[in-house]
């Protein structure tokens, strides 16, 4: 019985990998300090000279016996644009972004390294506005392990599952290329009220995913599986209610294949001190999603507390899962989230760029 309930735990976890294979992307609560990988023109959008990166996502931990983990990091400049001896307004980006995905149950893995550059033109004298172009380059490699999984002609009769399996595995390690681009428009006035409004599209490619696309013995829509296509959009304010507190109110709309999801919520700064650069964060976000067939759900509340210490930036998220999930694994899915970001050369505040 032991066997068998080890078995179907893995088949369970396998499952779903394969679902989120074919069908989504890693999702991050504190998407706007993932910003390589949110929208590729944001390479290069911040003010100072430099900026670094990482986060750890943990999910999943109350469903299997190893959670997903998801982790981030990224390196991008931003780089003056002099032109007949000049310094203009706008600025170039460039940058690099590491992320890998995995679930260690089944040895499931997945890689990402990009590269990516950006433009930012500066639409006004007084350098408070700013649109933004930006296209990404990268290789995606995907990889899982047999040696944990076992199939029910493995079962030995009696107690366990030992027996050879006639299963046709296909080759567990593969890599393919991925292209993204984006575009946002942000803004700030001198009373700092400032916005953005960004779009990207990712895969636009759709490279090849699937782990059978050499097997000449499967059919076509096993050997053909395309990455589908996401697309992204995000919105957010800075609106200034005191010389030391501002409400952040921002939305997340992704879609990819079949998959609607998004985040709407809002945070509050508390400016501590100004003179060391010192502010509190905190906010609360819900994320829906909808899955085609199904009825839409909230998926999850996220709670948000961040710490803004001059160039140093660290937040942490709870993701508090409320509904069960679309492809029937029992249980909902929590997540904890952490970031750190340092800002390095750090400038002023004229263009706005969401710090959480």
């Amino acid at each position: 019985m032991q066997a068998i309930t080890k078995a179907n735990i893995f088949t369970s976890v396998f499952c779903l990998i394969v679902v989120i294979s074919w069908g989504q992307d890693p999702n991050f609560s504190q998407y706007n300090n993932i910003p390589i990988f949110l929208n590729p023109s944001l390479s290069g959008s911040f003010e100072g000279s430099y900026r670094a990166i990482v986060a750890h996502r943990n999910q999943g931990n109350n469903q299997f016996n190893e959670p997903f983990i998801s982790l981030y990091s990224s390196f991008d400049l931003r780089l003056p644009i002099r032109y007949d001896g000049k310094v203009l307004n706008d600025a170039a980006g460039v940058g690099v972004m590491f992320m890998q995905d995995k679930n260690s149950s089944i040895g499931w893995n997945t890689q990402n390294i990009y590269v990516s550059g950006a433009y930012h033109k500066s639409l006004d004298p007084t350098n408070n506005q700013f649109i933004s172009a930006g296209f990404q380059m990268g290789i995606i490699q995907k990889s899982v392990g047999y040696s944990n999984v076992t199939f029910e002609d493995q079962f030995n009769g009696t107690d366990g599952y030992n027996d050879p399996t006639n299963e046709l595995l296909p080759s567990n390690n593969f890599a393919f290329s991925d292209l993204n681009a984006g575009i946002q428009y942000s803004f700030m006035t001198i009373n700092q009220l400032g916005g953005f409004l960004g779009a990207s599209i990712a895969h636009f490619n759709k490279p090849n995913q699937s782990f059978y696309q050499n097997n000449l013995l499967f059919v076509n829509s096993i050997t053909n599986r395309p990455l589908p296509i996401k697309y992204t959009v995000q919105s957010g304010f800075q609106i200034p209610v005191s010389e030391k507190l501002q409400i952040h109110p921002r939305v997340l709309a992704q879609k990819q294949g079949s998959h609607l999801t998004g985040m709407v919520g809002m945070n509050i700064r508390t400016i501590l001190n100004d003179v060391s650069n010192t502010s509190l964060h905190f906010g609360a976000s819900a994320r829906p999603t909808f899955v085609l067939g199904n009825e839409p759900k909230i998926e999850s509340l996220i709670f948000l507390l961040g710490l803004e210490l001059n160039e140093l930036l660290i937040g942490i998220s709870y993701d508090a899962g409320i509904t069960t999930l679309y492809n029937g694994i029992s249980g909902r899915r929590n997540a904890i989230e952490l970031t750190v970001t340092y800002m390095g050369r750090y400038n002023n505040d004229d263009n706005f760029c969401p710090k959480f």
